[in-house]
């Protein structure tokens, strides 16, 4: 498969998995009450946590070995459905002792199981990756999430509740493993090689120290949330850092996707690098700052033009976690730079300790303050990634404070001005039709800033004008 179809491939998958899941997570928050979206969320959460811890040792070892033999996928896919067994008795056997309910025992039952999909997968998935089959990756998630989908959201409309959301996930892991093993059944064959399983595991050990400290925070906080103050609160966090996730992920993926290339052409000529990254971190600000500036002064109106009163509460939640996405930007490129500079892991014990530090932090609050424990873990959480970030980031090049504030101060002055604006907008009474307002910001908010960005960078605007206007003249083709 050649570049660009790789590249078509990749933002297919990804730009289908993000609308698919902005729709689902749409209607889960019209038709689930804040304790039934909770309670799924923290089923799911356990497999999740259970696979993270292994996942990364498993597949980004055959992934980055620059030769694999086909023996060692067999015996990778062993040792993983084995791993996964004897995960899954355990986990089972906790839910014995501590559940009571009968219907809890079987969404626990029905979730888990998705650990053994997930890690008997991970063969496949690397080798699929291995391959650059990425059109196969592709359409073996849109088979998966249709179905998951299709299942997830029937059974959410027919009210019942949080097996909505573990059936969804459910379906999802199982279709996509049931497809790769159909069409990739060269990995399915009774060998076992223990020389092998061990350099994997050897290698694959330090591999996936980062996995797990993401898994931490993505599924661990539910689960330690939920332990310390209920179902309704994972709820109403889940509820709000996902409006804010969704876009968030999409957009930094995005800028990723183009800066690594950028930054690695370069690589070689550190002034050049240097000034490249200070260049993207200021572009960055502009595109990311207005959004979640925007999205934190219209989330009152947001919330209950769009979504029911149910979901009140996680207003102020919502406008906590948009502006520390904000402060996520700091550190946008740091990740590709570290990897340009082989030094990927240069922060990853530190952010395991991060991780770690935020479920305490949920440990001593949540009982007390309830989902805005969620919020306060997040925020320091990406406080913490910010100071390891910066501190490592002046090891590989130059960066100082003064160019930080000089890069992000003026998108971070202008998103301010405009997300006060709007916010009095949204709560002004000039426009009664809750609808009609909402849309009235969303165009004051881009109007004024577009407006100010023109101000503020009118050489780079006259620049791409005049760039622009030069090119439609030069292909005009005068007749002979």
């Amino acid at each position: 498969m050649n570049f660009l179809s790789s590249v078509l491939w990749i933002f297919f998958d990804k730009v289908f998995l993000v609308l698919l899941s902005i729709i689902s997570f749409f209607l889960f928050a019209l038709y689930l009450e804040p304790s039934e979206l909770g309670k799924g969320v923290i089923y799911v959460a356990i497999p999740g946590l259970l696979a993270g811890l292994f996942s990364g040792m498993i597949e980004s070892p055959l992934v980055s070995k620059e030769t694999v033999e086909q023996d060692e996928y067999s015996t990778v896919l062993w040792f993983s459905v084995c791993l996964s067994l004897l995960l899954v008795t355990l986990t089972m056997t906790m839910g014995l002792l501590f559940l009571d309910s009968a219907n809890d025992l079987l969404m626990l039952a029905l979730s888990v199981s998705t650990v053994v999909y997930i890690l008997a997968g991970r063969p496949f998935l690397a080798k699929l990756r291995r391959e650059h089959n990425f059109k196969s990756i592709a359409l073996r998630a849109l088979l998966a999430k249709c179905i998951g989908f299709v299942t997830g959201v029937t059974l959410a409309v027919k009210g019942y509740g949080a097996y909505a959301i573990v059936m969804q996930y459910v379906l999802q892991e199982l279709i996509s493993l049931l497809v790769m093993a159909y069409f990739m059944r060269e990995i399915i064959k009774f060998t076992f090689h223990k020389e092998l399983l061990f350099n994997t595991l050897k290698m694959g050990r330090y591999l996936s120290i980062s996995a797990f400290s993401n898994s931490l925070i993505n599924n661990g906080l539910p689960l330690v949330l939920g332990s310390v103050a209920g179902t309704a609160s994972v709820g109403l966090f889940n509820f709000s850092n996902r409006i804010v996730s969704l876009p968030r992920d999409a957009v930094f993926h995005g800028i990723n996707t183009y800066a690594l290339p950028s930054l690695s052409k370069i690589q070689n000529d550190k002034n050049l690098l240097e000034k490249k990254f200070s260049e993207s971190n200021r572009l960055a600000s502009f595109m990311v700052f207005p959004l979640f500036f925007g999205l934190a002064a219209i989330a009152p109106l947001l919330i209950n033009t769009i979504f029911s009163e149910k979901w009140a509460d996680s207003v102020t939640y919502l406008q906590a976690l948009a502006l520390i996405a904000v402060f996520r930007t700091f550190y946008l490129f740091h990740d590709s730079l570290f990897l340009i500079f082989k030094v990927p892991n240069i922060i990853t014990k530190k952010e395991l300790v991060s991780s770690i530090t935020c479920l305490l932090i949920i440990i001593l609050l949540g009982g007390e303050i309830g989902a805005a424990a969620g919020v306060v873990a997040i925020g320091i959480y990406t406080f913490l990634s910010f100071l390891w970030n910066s501190l490592a980031v002046n090891e590989v090049i130059k960066y100082p404070f003064k160019q930080f504030l000089k890069d992000f101060t003026p998108a971070f002055t202008m998103s301010v001005i405009m997300s006060l604006i709007v916010y009095f907008a949204s709560i002004s009474s000039l426009v009664e039709d809750a609808k009609t307002k909402l849309i009235l910001c969303l165009f004051l908010g881009a109007v004024i800033y577009i407006a100010m960005l023109c101000l503020v960078e009118k050489d780079n605007v006259k620049k791409l004008y005049h760039s622009r206007f030069k090119n439609a003249k030069n292909n005009i083709v005068s007749p002979k």
